[in-house]
């Protein structure tokens, strides 16, 4: 073999260390490499496997205890129910806005076949704005708002 440098003697000193350390964890992992290339496995149980078998049994243990003494879990905090926010429903209303015309102060509007301006009273509602697109109705705290379809 021909002289080597002094970086080659080192290259091939780790290269020793790498394949020295391959063989020791082949030698050591066998099972695990023999089966991951075969397809055939020996079923061995971790010591974290061994842990987590554990726990589910006292698990069940702990449950069985439970169910017949306690009758409820003193633990167990309901969840809150959010009040579920709705669409408000549009009951089919009792006007029907057929058109209106609207000139700043002389502005009508057809409700119901009839025609009415601001002041005037409809069903119970006193109409309190007419504009381009739509009417404002109110009694008393309500309000309605028509709306050209």
């Amino acid at each position: 073999m021909a002289q080597l440098t002094k970086s080659q003697k080192r290259l091939l000193l780790v290269l020793f260390a790498v394949l020295a350390y391959a063989v020791y964890d082949v030698s050591t992992n066998w099972d695990t490499y023999f089966g991951y290339y075969t397809g055939k496995t020996k079923k061995s149980v971790t010591q974290a496997e061994k842990a987590k078998a554990q726990s589910r049994s006292n698990t069940v243990q702990i449950k069985k205890i439970y169910d017949k003494s306690w009758k409820s879990d003193p633990f167990y905090v309901p969840e809150e129910k959010k009040p579920e926010r709705r669409a408000p429903v549009r009951q089919k209303s009792r006007f029907d806005l057929k058109a209106i015309s609207s000139d700043g102060e002389n502005s009508v509007a057809m409700i119901n076949d009839r025609i009415v301006t601001v002041g005037d009273f409809i069903n119970g509602y006193k109409i309190t704005k007419i504009e381009s697109r739509r009417v404002v109705l109110g009694k008393g705290a309500q309000s309605l708002v028509l709306t050209l379809k």
